[in-house]
């Protein structure tokens, strides 16, 4: 997530929210075709012309997310800003083919529109296609939304992550090879095109070098996201949960729990009684209250949680923890309460283990074995 940002809706199931910088460059994009022309039409004509753009945008996005969907893949949600549009989906594909077709559905998405605009093309002077914002006629409009389009799908079908193109090339990279090799191979080659789009910023255009930051920080940053489920695949809660952990009843004082927030280092603790488990307390919650508004852990318990089995994928857990905003997951077995689950724990081991020293083909360490991080201990 980039951000702040404004929820526009649920279209199709799918939150769609736009990030607070796109009002920015609205306001930009008005008054640059202001000043080149001095003229408010030019302004307003070349504004709604950045609206209709970043329409086409989520409509490419919907091509992934619905196709997705198709594939039993959800997407959490579509967020515009001012370098694009983001389809998050809650994992990737495991299948190749339908990663392949889940990425090609955008591009495709940009290809059906200009199929949709090209029988007006007939009509239309080619000069339309360059003409100032001031002087575009309806005609015009579509011309420069045609041209759009084709480039937009262009642009994302360059083989270089973290565009479509790398993640189409990923796809069928995977069909012969590993997930993660076909992902270092497209990364790499993602960010030498991000190289090579900033050496040409500084003869073209310098906001080519905010484009090929994005290219180059998204690719390692996908590279980063594929190692570290190789590395966590087949773990299970089990591997990671905290068994030893601090609960406290309903009728525990306020002032009682803050205390034992900063003694224990535990961003949550459950609230238990007769080995129920009645709700979920965290930290922040506690901190940012008033003494005389709640007396007792029962005042001020959370009672819309999600639980974990000591079973469950890592992966799994993780996407639940993100999913329902939960700093921890219990653990459950057979109606008991017997841990928690820490996401950034598997994270803490993906760390050591990128950390420690090991030779070629040894195995990577039990997480059970890797020291747990220091608790942070702020002051009340």
């Amino acid at each position: 997530m980039l951000g702040p940002s404004l929820s526009l809706g649920r279209i199709a199931g799918i939150p769609v929210r736009i990030h607070w910088t796109f009002s920015l460059l609205i306001l930009f994009a008005a008054f640059s075709n202001y000043a080149a022309s001095e003229s408010l039409k030019a302004a307003g004509v070349g504004t709604v012309f950045l609206i209709l753009v970043f329409l086409c945008v989520v409509l490419h996005e919907f091509g992934h997310a619905l196709t997705a969907r198709r594939f039993g893949v959800n997407t959490r949600s579509i967020t515009l800003s001012p370098i694009g549009g983001v389809a998050s989906m809650d994992r990737i594909p495991e299948k190749w083919t339908h990663e392949f077709w889940i990425t090609a559905a955008g591009p495709a998405v940009n290809v059906a529109i200009c199929l949709i605009l090209a029988p007006f093309l007939f009509f239309v002077n080619p000069a339309e296609f360059i003409a100032p914002f001031n002087q575009t006629t309806a005609l015009g409009m579509v011309a420069k939304l045609f041209a759009a389009n084709a480039i937009l799908a262009l642009f994302n079908l360059i083989p270089a992550f973290p565009m479509d193109g790398g993640r189409i090339l990923r796809s069928v990279l995977s069909s012969v090879t590993g997930r993660l090799q076909a992902t270092t191979i497209a990364a790499r080659i993602g960010q030498g095109f991000a190289l090579l789009l900033g050496l040409a910023a500084f003869f073209l255009s310098p906001f080519l070098l905010l484009i090929a930051g994005f290219v180059f920080l998204g690719a390692e940053g996908e590279l980063r996201s594929v190692r570290f489920l190789e590395k966590i695949r087949g773990l299970r809660v089990s591997h990671f949960m905290r068994d030893q952990f601090v609960s406290v009843s309903p009728s525990a004082p306020i002032h009682s729990i803050l205390d034992l927030f900063i003694r224990t280092g535990q961003k949550t603790i459950p609230v238990v009684e007769e080995g129920r488990l009645h709700g979920l307390i965290d930290e922040p919650d506690v901190r940012r209250i008033q003494p005389e508004q709640h007396q007792t852990a029962v005042d001020l318990l959370r009672r819309d949680f999600v639980t974990t089995t000591p079973e469950t994928e890592v992966f799994e857990a993780l996407s639940a923890a993100e999913k329902a905003k939960q700093s921890s997951l219990p653990v459950i077995t057979d109606g008991r309460l017997i841990g928690l689950f820490h996401p950034e724990s598997p994270m803490h081991w993906a760390h050591f283990v990128d950390r420690a020293p090991r030779k070629d083909g040894e195995p990577l360490p039990d997480p059970r074995t890797v020291p747990p991080p220091i608790p942070r201990r702020d002051a009340a």
